[in-house]
């Protein structure tokens, strides 16, 4: 797989795209290359270099406990498919019904499918295109037959399309395989996608992609139909809420997620640069703090080492790729069990400091921590979920920095009194969970016990 710049040409030195943590070259490389000259060594027009590399990435990285790796023989046989109803046809006319069968399966998954629904333009791009086919459409005049309006929209895709870069085409190729290993997909879905890939890992003109029309198509309209509910919801005219139309619209949940975003920046910077230390009890991120030792000493077993640097997973956290099988493990932990107690501890935190600490900020500023704090609990969209992970990461990494000063409930110096590498054991929880019944937090003992049994002696709870 040398000399291939494809989007699934991986470094040999780099961390392996499964998450394992491990470089590519010690961990799925032989078996990722082993299926890409297995896919080479096929007979098949459809098979060039990249498109090879991407089925041997698709078949050969490890998957999580979450995804479900499609067989070869599942993808031999979308290939198949393929291969004898565009490589093997010689009409014209056929090929071109073909691809348009594969793009319009395509662009049903687009609209229906979990995996695909989040494949879309951006609100702005779908608007400024949408604005742009309008000027040119009303150029032909009242009531325009179909076939002239979609003469017109083809000119105006294919010179909006052409702006788009290879960082666009890449990001798509990415979600598409992604989305392959999810579920199983009957053949002519499986079809579709395979090919989609085919055309994006290959790099295809964009404006010649009849899969980035899809994207293009089904983006304009979601973006018509979901301004138009949002405009009569705000009127209180419409007959759905905002939980409907974000779900109806992936298009308008994304822009509304954005935006989001960008209000919380200043209270982002703020944390990040120091200025608001966001440093909560360890209670908090409990079920965090025993997975990734866990995790960690697996590997420290792995790797046939003697020592266990705990500590360094302090720095490990701050630098944690999507990736990772850490990252992928904390996600789970701090949805599953910390969420509740990470959100009224953190809710908790920075309402005190707005009438402390924060109290001589600008307006900006403290606006932007108002929404930080009404972000934590609200899922409604995902920049919500985004920010409330990343928090609760940094959070790890500061309990790990900080240990027994990680230890107390806000406001108390002392602490329970027990050393940082007792709450690795049920009778240091157990000390740590009276000490928060003590200080009048109920609620964090029954965490803290709670955790003792699901994460530490692995009895979970009905």
């Amino acid at each position: 797989m040398k000399n291939l710049a494809g989007y699934f040409d991986f470094e040999r030195n780099e961390p392996c795209p499964c998450g394992s943590g491990r470089k590519y070259k010690k961990c799925c490389r032989n078996t990722v290359e082993d299926y890409y000259m297995s896919w080479r060594e096929k007979d098949w027009s459809l098979m060039e270099p990249p498109f090879a590399q991407a089925l041997a990435a698709l078949c050969g990285l490890r998957p999580d406990r979450d995804e479900r790796v499609p067989g070869v023989e599942e993808v031999e046989e979308a290939l198949s498919y393929i291969e004898d109803n565009f490589f093997q046809k010689e009409k014209e006319e056929d090929l071109v019904a073909f691809l348009s069968g594969m793009a319009n399966e395509f662009m049903r998954l687009l609209k229906e499918d979990e995996y695909f629904r989040h494949i879309r333009l951006s609100l702005d791009e779908a608007v400024d295109l949408s604005e742009h086919l309008d000027e040119h459409v009303s150029e032909l005049g009242q009531d325009p037959d179909r076939e002239a309006f979609e003469n017109v929209f083809e000119a105006v895709m294919t010179e909006w399309l052409e702006k788009m870069g290879e960082e666009e085409n890449g990001d798509l190729a990415w979600k598409i395989f992604f989305g392959l290993r999810q579920k199983g997909y009957a053949l002519r879905e499986r079809a579709a996608l395979l090919f989609a890939l085919k055309l994006f890992s290959e790099k295809i003109r964009t404006a010649t992609n009849p899969f980035w029309e899809a994207v293009v198509r089904v983006s304009i309209f979601e973006a018509w139909k979901g301004m138009e509910e949002l405009e009569k919801f705000r009127e209180n005219e419409g007959k759905v809420t905002m939980e409907e139309i974000l779900e109806k619209y992936p298009i308008i949940k994304k822009d509304i997620s954005q935006r989001h975003y960008i209000k919380l920046l200043p209270a982002i910077g703020l944390i990040l640069t120091g200025r608001l230390e966001f440093k909560l009890p360890a209670y908090a991120v409990l079920g965090g703090i025993l997975k990734a030792v866990e995790h960690q000493a697996k590997r420290v077993l792995e790797e046939g080492k003697s020592d266990f640097p705990a500590e360094d997973l302090s720095e490990k956290l701050k630098d944690l790729s999507p990736d990772d099988e850490l990252n992928r493990l904390l996600v789970e932990t701090a949805w599953d069990i910390d969420y509740e107690i990470f959100v009224d501890t953190a809710v908790t935190f920075l309402d005190n400091w707005l009438h402390n600490e924060g109290k001589d900020e600008t307006e900006e500023v403290r606006e932007a921590v108002k929404v930080l704090k009404e972000s934590f609990g609200d899922s409604l969209v995902d920049s919500s979920a985004t920010v409330y992970f990343m928090h609760y990461v940094l959070c790890l990494a500061h309990a790990f920095g900080r240990r027994e000063a990680s230890l107390p409930v806000l406001g108390d110096e002392k602490g329970p009194g027990i050393a940082w590498e007792q709450i690795y054991t049920p009778e240091g929880l157990e000390a740590y969970a009276r000490y928060l019944e003590k200080m009048g937090k109920p609620e964090a003992a029954e965490h803290v016990r709670r955790v003792k049994e699901e994460v530490l002696l692995n009895k979970v709870q009905p």
